[in-house]
């Protein structure tokens, strides 16, 4: 069972922030580290989304799986609603207030721990700010990555922004991605209103990636093809949060 470690409200957002898994290989130094980098996201993201009810956030620990080390995002948050369709459970609770999915989290991360036992992602040391603000990605050290900008990617992941390549599962985002010529396409209208043409998505990888190739209509995102983690991602985009109001959210 997940224990909550933080609660609490941002611009009328209520939220609550949990872990689980395992928990102990990670000291508590750096966990009050990462609840401080998670407010940080949950206050930032919170300036342009409004929602309803309790968004349960959360860190699922995990020891084993990735010798390299790996923040991914939890995008397979789904229940069934009242009418028995498997639905986005956290995009259908931000505009409804009914939590469908009780205590699971609705919206989260994990870390896999790497093979030395350190919070490490593909290989690299990750950074936890001590004090995170706007500005202070500046003092990231150099050859790491910075949790804060990494979690924001995946909490937007986490939000809708996903892709279920195989079929198990369906939500907004792949209904509203069209395929042609051999590329996919984000096509929301205040996406495409904000790009100026269709959104190209990756040709690598998973879908739900953003690969922008045209530089005269150039929007930069914080969910591109490649992770650039010597650049901060702490903040979406415009045209994130375009994408984020074509799912379902309640963008301002």
């Amino acid at each position: 069972m997940a224990e909550i470690l933080a609660s609490g409200s941002s611009y009328g957002n209520q939220f609550t922030i949990s872990r689980l898994g395992d928990v102990d290989a990670i000291t508590g130094k750096t966990w009050n580290g990462i609840i401080k980098n998670y407010q940080f996201i949950i206050n930032e993201i919170s300036k342009r989304v409004r929602w309803q009810g309790t968004m349960d956030f959360a860190v699922d620990v995990v020891t084993g799986e990735s010798p390299r080390g790996l923040l991914p995002a939890m995008s397979w948050q789904y229940a069934y609603n009242e009418a028995g369709e498997w639905i986005h459970s956290a995009t259908y609770e931000q505009a409804t207030g009914l939590d469908l999915n009780g205590e699971e989290p609705d919206l989260g991360f994990f870390i896999n721990i790497a093979s030395d036992g350190k919070i490490k992602n593909y290989w690299q040391d990750v950074w936890v700010d001590p004090k995170p603000t706007t500005r202070s990605f500046k003092k990231k050290p150099a050859k790491s990555h910075d949790l804060a900008s990494i979690v924001t990617h995946e909490i937007v992941h986490a939000m809708g922004i996903a892709y279920d390549v195989d079929g198990g599962w369906t939500n907004r985002f792949k209904e509203l991605t069209a395929e042609r010529g051999g590329r996919r396409y984000f096509t929301g209208q205040n996406a495409v209103a904000t790009y100026g043409d269709e959104v190209p998505l990756a040709t690598e990888g998973s879908a739900d990636h953003i690969k922008l190739e045209n530089t005269a209509k150039k929007q930069w995102t914080i969910m591109g093809e490649w992770g650039n983690y010597d650049i901060s991602w702490r903040k979406p985009t415009e045209l994130d949060y375009a994408i984020l109001k074509d799912i379902g959210w309640n963008v301002i």
